[in-house]
């Protein structure tokens, strides 16, 4: 992910919250310090009712078209 970040223009990033080598926590961190101008949606199973999270959360299990509806809708706001 880090190496796409770098070397394309990202229009927005949907990731898992748990990740196996940064940890979710340290994963929000490094995407709110270095990524500010990306929108991001985050995903996750374990963080029911979080309210500290910086970025939009879809609480798993999602259901698809709905993820794609909101895709379409951040990426039109993105480019009118």
């Amino acid at each position: 992910a880090l190496k796409h970040i770098l070397d394309a223009k990202i229009d927005l990033i949907i990731s898992d919250y748990r990740m196996d080598v940064l940890g979710g926590d340290y994963w929000m961190r490094f995407l709110q310090r270095f990524c500010s101008d990306i929108k991001v949606i985050v995903t996750s199973g374990f963080l029911k009712g979080h309210k500290n999270l910086p970025f939009e959360l879809i609480e798993k299990p999602f259901d698809y078209v709905l993820l794609a509806a909101r895709i379409k809708s951040i990426l039109y706001e993105e480019h009118g």
